[in-house]
């Protein structure tokens, strides 16, 4: 059972800010077994206490490189996909019937630009069949409730 006055301790704490010595470790780590060292080797070499803590810096760092170029690229992407919708809007709302063609490619852009950004949400079946069923309720039981 915790002390009661550790409990206020870690509320008080001030916000966990990054480390850069932490990072610069954790690249270590990664290149060190991009090379070929074992966990083992990484965690006497980079001063972590298990091969486990190795592990997770290894974990962490690929995590953390593979992710930032993803956004980097998705951003670009995005903003590729708002300049050529830019581009076909005007001529789409014009309402001729060439316009008809730009309206299709407007709504393609848009398809792709909701999906790489991953709002449209994919159905998987959950609740399918259910409906809303409206039940008639006495007043008297409205009026209790």
């Amino acid at each position: 059972m915790p002390r009661s006055g550790s409990h206020k301790a870690a509320k008080n704490k001030p916000p966990k800010r990054p480390d850069v010595a932490a990072a610069q470790r954790a690249l270590q780590a990664l290149e060190l077994r991009l090379q070929g060292k074992t966990y083992e080797q990484i965690a006497n070499i980079c001063g972590y206490r298990s091969k486990s803590g190795a592990y997770d810096a290894v974990q962490r760092e690929l995590q953390r490189t593979l992710q930032e170029p993803a956004e980097h690229i998705r951003t670009l992407e995005v903003r590729r996909l708002d300049r050529l919708y830019d581009a076909m809007e005007a001529i789409a709302l014009n309402g001729s019937a060439v316009s008809t063609w730009y309206v299709d490619r407007c709504l393609k852009i848009m398809e792709r630009r909701a999906s790489l950004l991953g709002l449209d949400v994919k159905n998987d079946g959950a609740g399918a069949g259910l409906a809303l069923v409206s039940v008639p309720i006495a007043a008297d039981v409205l009026e209790a409730i």
